[in-house]
């Protein structure tokens, strides 16, 4: 089996919101890459990682990263706040793997590694349950 890249959405801030199957596969994971804000929101599970943190405005370096730490052959957890997918994170895992497909990168090794994208629950998702109001 190959090594992963989880990209894994934790939520709108607290652990309550975070689904199972999304502490079930940061715990899986040996590194844990994302703005160092959203890993000490992850509070207990972080405990015996090894943590990444890039600065905001650093995504693009974040997914790199991620990827290159997979091929490495660690099991990597790319964190976001909130739903990956929604807030882009996941998407730039993609398009950088379209890019080494497309010639424009030069890291082959990324393309053996699997990705998995786990949805988390965003702020506007829990903010509208709160308030009884339909997105």
């Amino acid at each position: 089996m190959n090594e992963q890249v989880i990209c894994n959405g934790h939520g709108a801030g607290d652990l309550g919101l975070v689904a199972p199957n999304a502490t079930k596969a940061l715990t899986a994971c040996s590194d844990w890459v994302a703005y160092g804000y959203y890993l000490e929101l992850l509070g207990e599970l972080s405990d015996g990682k090894t943590f990444h943190d890039l600065p905001l405005g650093e995504e693009i370096g974040r997914a790199r990263l991620a990827l290159t730490l997979a091929a490495q052959g660690k099991n990597t957890a790319l964190i976001s706040s909130g739903d990956i997918g929604i807030y882009a994170m996941a998407t730039l895992v993609f398009e950088l793997l379209d890019l080494q497909l497309q010639g424009k990168e030069s890291h082959p090794e990324w393309l053996d590694v699997d990705i998995e994208v786990i949805p988390g629950i965003s702020a506007m998702q829990a903010g509208a349950s709160r308030v009884g109001a339909m997105l």
